[in-house]
């Protein structure tokens, strides 16, 4: 192992991490015999330190870059993660679209039929036929829900037609 004046390696050489200044002194040596300098020269020691600190140096631009990296990845994620909300929430909308349009169209669809064709048996038939529609799409559609659920909304949708078909001035043929 190289030393300096006083037979003591240098400080440079002691303070660096594991198997570093074996490194050092080969690369230094490397140097020395591309300048065709001897050995014995403070040459070697000024060659062990430059490679060390070019040594510190990579390692401290590999870190910088390691958390460049890191800093890169993590606002990515945030920009997927942001992107990925986006998109859920507009396809949130659009189911909350369509079932807002379907529940609407439930209760105009038998309302503008009773309407139309106001006898007392089209009025049943319309609504015992909406009814039973509504309930097996409710049935289809909330798989979360319980059986006391559907069935509490389709009581529900039940009463409003039932309202609508008591209220309804019927005069057709097969009435009362």
């Amino acid at each position: 192992m190289w030393t300096d004046a006083a037979g003591e390696p240098p400080a440079t050489m002691l303070s660096v991490g594991h198997g570093t200044p074996k490194a050092a002194e080969s690369l230094a040596m490397l140097t020395l015999a591309e300048h065709n300098e001897p050995p014995d020269t403070g040459f070697l020691v000024r060659a062990q330190k430059e490679v060390i600190n070019k040594t510190k140096f990579d390692l401290f631009l590999t870190l910088e870059y390691q958390i460049f990296q890191n800093a890169k990845r993590k606002k990515e994620e945030e920009i997927e993660l942001s992107r990925l909300r986006r998109l859920k929430h507009k396809s949130v909308f659009r189911v909350r679209m369509l079932i807002a349009v379907a529940a609407g169209l439930a209760l105009i669809a038998p309302m503008l039929i009773m309407t139309l064709h106001p006898s007392k048996i089209t009025s049943l038939a319309t609504a015992s036929i909406f009814i039973v529609l509504v309930a097996v799409v409710l049935a289809y559609t909330m798989e979360d829900a319980q059986n006391k659920d559907i069935v509490g909304a389709t009581a529900a949708y039940a009463a409003v037609l039932v309202v609508f078909v008591g209220t309804g001035t019927g005069t057709g043929s097969g009435g009362s």
